[in-house]
């Protein structure tokens, strides 16, 4: 599929930024990476009229590095877009996290919400450890007007410790694979019981929340099919990563940039926060309208429905025309406030 590449274009130098887009049928550009004193320097979606400097490569996503080729574009580029505000991002009320399982990643993951801009968490830790144990991972991170914990002690594989706590009630549910076990096997044979206690629960419930479930062997992914909304296997994602940043290693500043909380970040809107009204429509204007409002179209998402799966369209073909439907998104780069 596609990935990310850093490439020069000499030929480019002094273009502004919101014309280079027209000049790649087969890639996205996401910013510039230019050197620093002690490390790259990344700067994702500059200012429209932002030019590009001899000592900037492109950060592109593409499916391969001769995808990243530019050409003359068809037309002359447009004048610089009449910047226009981007609504606020949907959800921004408080969203309420049950968190299933321990392992060394949760204080990472509560200082990631704390990061965010632009909502308010309430999570809920359920697991075996004591609570000084906890307390004492956590403490460095200090207190939080964005994100609220609470404790609790308990056996999410036992329905009689999980159901008081009502999973129904929350946005989304978060099984981690735990890391005090003894082997990969022995972790996910536990996410895996815990997932069928959590449907268990959620059974007969008009509402359910979203269920993310993170696994250590990939293996394992066959074995839930459609009890998950999401399935990330951690070991293989880490691996994907380490293998990009050793072939180059200026790629971990840009991943560490789009990864993290806070400045610009990847994330799902409906098409008229963009202007984009129900209908045909090409990526092409998809792009366009993105730009009009400071952000960086990157593709279609598709939710799942009762006569399709989810579908994922990144870095779609120019020339085709697409229809919207109605729970469509926009995958966008955009600033979250």
């Amino acid at each position: 599929g596609n990935g990310v590449y850093l490439r020069s274009y000499p030929e480019l130098v002094g273009q502004p930024f919101h014309s280079l887009s027209m000049r790649f049928e087969n890639a996205l550009v996401l910013g510039t990476v230019s050197p620093g004193q002690d490390e790259p320097v990344v700067r994702l979606n500059p200012h429209a009229d932002t030019k590009l400097e001899a000592s900037d490569r492109l950060i592109l996503i593409a499916e391969t590095y001769a995808d990243c080729e530019s050409r003359e574009p068809a037309s002359e580029p447009d004048r610089t877009p009449e910047p226009q505000e981007l609504p606020p991002s949907p959800n921004r009320n408080k969203r309420r996290f049950l968190v299933l399982g321990w392992s060394h990643k949760v204080p990472t993951l509560i200082a990631e919400l704390q990061e965010s801009p632009a909502e308010h968490f309430e999570v809920t830790l359920m697991t075996r450890t004591g609570l000084e144990e906890r307390e004492q991972l956590l403490a460095h991170l200090g207190e939080s007007e964005r994100v609220s914990i609470q404790h609790v002690v308990g056996d999410y594989s036992i329905q009689q410790d999980l159901s008081p706590l009502k999973p129904h009630e929350y946005d989304h549910i978060l099984l981690l694979a735990s890391d005090w076990m003894e082997s990969s096997e022995e972790a996910d044979a536990r996410t895996l019981m815990g997932l069928l206690v959590v449907r268990s629960v959620l059974a007969g419930q008009s509402k359910t929340p979203d269920i993310l479930v993170e696994l250590l062997n990939a293996d394992n992914a066959t074995l839930i099919r459609d009890n998950a909304d999401v399935v990330f296997v951690s070991p293989r994602l880490l691996s994907h990563l380490l293998a990009h940043v050793g072939l180059l290693p200026e790629l971990n500043a840009v991943f560490d940039e789009l990864i993290c909380s806070g400045g610009f970040e990847v994330t799902l809107r409906p098409p008229d926060h963009l202007g984009i009204d129900a209908g045909e429509v090409s990526f092409r204007e998809v792009q366009r309208a993105a730009s009009s409002r400071s952000c960086i179209a990157l593709g279609f998402y598709s939710p799942r429905s009762a006569t399709s799966p989810r579908a994922i369209d990144l870095n779609p073909d120019r020339s085709r025309r697409r229809t919207l439907r109605a729970r469509d998104l926009i995958i966008v780069l955009a600033r979250e406030t």
